[in-house]
């Protein structure tokens, strides 16, 4: 996901996902619901799979059977769901960016015949969106709480002396100092067919996987955001998967693709499955 509902708004990473300057062509579509963006999506990213291109298809979390956006790496491209309430704008209109207006296709004398029950469905699914930001702010608040409370127990000078033992271990010290470059996700998003995790997308980046089994988000927090400080330090590039009730300030898994690593912190939300390999039991550093 590149988009999350939560407490305070709809957080949106579109606009890091590619670098205009880097002139690629990616194609913003517009126009409103069930104009077909993400059929578009969805077929142009089967068409260009079979020419044999990595996709990266990126899930909408309102919907997570509809996609936000499909990027293809390889070559430098991309489609995106430009509308509300991932508003989209290009940066460098005609060089690196296209506006495709989907609305266009539209059949309006069909909306226009059904034009009371749509205004009265729309304005009732605008209040289902603001009723589930109201039960994630409390949610937010729950898990604060929690963390608050099993930080009392927690042996902070044990775990640093763990996070820089892990550190060396998996990275080491290079000479390149800094340089790594950051980018952020989510690797799970509340949808309304509950918690919704890609756990595919941790098989597919990661050969070694080091789960952090932590009950209260109390620790795997604080090893996995020290783990990627060090491995921006040290030059290397980093995809930071954020809690999608805490984006920007809460980390919860990361891959470093020059490893083929991957940290996960798993509990209640996002149990990490068995075969992921190698665990860290976060209680070890709570009294």
């Amino acid at each position: 996901f590149l988009g999350a509902s939560n407490a305070r708004k709809y957080v949106s990473y579109f606009s890091e996902s590619y670098v205009p300057t880097e002139f690629g062509k990616y194609f913003i579509l517009k126009g409103g619901p069930g104009t077909g963006k993400s059929t578009f999506m969805k077929k142009t990213a089967s068409e260009i799979e079979k020419e044999g291109f990595t996709v990266h298809r990126i899930f909408c979390s309102s919907d997570p059977s509809s996609l936000d956006a499909v990027l293809f790496p390889e070559l430098n491209a991309g489609i995106f769901d430009g509308t509300a309430p991932h508003v989209m704008d290009p940066v460098l209109p005609g060089i690196c960016e296209e506006i495709i207006n989907l609305g266009a296709c539209w059949d309006s004398s069909v909306l226009r015949k059904n034009k009371d029950s749509l205004a009265r469905l729309s304005l009732y699914n605008s209040q289902l969106h603001k009723k589930a930001s109201d039960y994630l702010f409390v949610a937010s608040r729950f898990d604060k709480e929690n963390l608050h409370t099993a930080a009392r127990a927690l042996d902070g000078e044990k775990l640093d002396r763990y996070i820089t033992r892990l550190c060396a271990r998996e990275i080491g010290i290079t000479e390149k100092k800094g340089g790594g470059k950051l980018k952020k996700c989510f690797l799970s998003a509340v949808t309304p067919e509950g918690i919704k995790v890609h756990y595919d997308t941790v098989v597919s980046l990661a050969e070694r996987i080091i789960v952090i089994n932590d009950e209260f988000s109390c620790v795997a927090p604080l090893i996995v955001g020290s783990f990627c400080s060090y491995a921006l330090k040290n030059g290397l590039d980093v995809i930071a998967c954020f809690c999608p009730l805490f984006p920007e300030e809460k980390i919860e898994h990361i891959f470093i693709p020059k490893l083929s690593l991957c940290i996960f912190s798993s509990n209640q939300y996002h149990s990490a499955p068995k075969e992921f390999g190698r665990q860290i039991h976060g209680a070890r550093f709570l009294d």
